[in-house]
This record gives C-alpha cells, sequence and structure tokens, in this order.
C-alpha cells in the first residue's frame, strides 16, 4: 500500500497523527505499506508518486481519499453545496 498527502510529518499538520505512524500501524499488523509525500493538486507531483509506487501487480488499484477545501462566505456558494 502507498499512502500519500502534503504533509507527513509531526507538526506539519495541525490534525493529529502522521503518515509516519500510519505506515507504522499498517507494517505492525503484517502489511506492506510506503509513504510518499505528494501534493496531488499539482500535476508533477502526482505524477512522480505514481512513478515512485511500487511495481503494478495484478491487484494494483489506484485509489484516493484527497479532498479539497474552499474557505468562503457561505452567500458566495452554490445554493445546492450551501445547503445544511
Amino acid at each position: 500500500m502507498v499512502v500519500s498527502a502534503r504533509t507527513a510529518e509531526e507538526g506539519e499538520s495541525r490534525l493529529p497523527g502522521t503518515l509516519g505512524e500510519t505506515v507504522e500501524r499498517i507494517r505492525a499488523a503484517g502489511g506492506e505499506a510506503m509513504l510518499i509525500k505528494a501534493d496531488l493538486a499539482q500535476s508533477a507531483e502526482r505524477e512522480r508518486l505514481w512513478r515512485r509506487r511500487s511495481p503494478p501487480t495484478a491487484r494494483s488499484t489506484p485509489g484516493h481519499n484527497a479532498a479539497i477545501t474552499f474557505f468562503t462566505a457561505r452567500r458566495r456558494l452554490h445554493p445546492r453545496s450551501a445547503s445544511s
């Protein structure tokens, strides 16, 4: 498994936990994991991530849990995205 995010180490994010800790937990449970720090909003970073991953196998499936957040006044959003 490859795990990736813009932040990887303690202090780089205001959220608790790190990708390093995630990789350690996967390995401790008997899995294989590789950490690749990348900003997936950048095309070159996505390409670098794809090149650095382990060689693909028949079970290789790209997936992601990426998100982007826009901070703006609620009245400026499209009505459907601003509904509660």
